[in-house]
């Protein structure tokens, strides 16, 4: 890829042998194409539940102190 005779545009470097192989066209480069690449380990998943996790366990806290402050400043 450092060399200056790579185009990214007319070829591409793979890992492995895409799995079913791909078959040449009568006319290249002919519709529509959509590549989607999506990074989303397990991690990050585990790491949002548990902070909406928390910030809920938080707000259901200072709910239940502010109620109990109310109610002491009452008596």
């Amino acid at each position: 890829m450092g060399e200056a005779t790579f185009d990214p545009r007319k070829e591409v470097i793979l890992e492995r042998e895409p799995v079913p192989a791909p078959v040449a066209a009568d006319t290249p480069g002919r519709g529509k194409h959509r590549l989607r690449l999506e990074y989303a380990p397990r991690a990050f998943h585990v790491g949002a539940i548990v902070s909406v996790m928390a910030w809920a366990t938080w707000i259901v806290a200072a709910i239940l102190l502010w109620r109990r402050e109310r109610r002491l400043a009452g008596a």
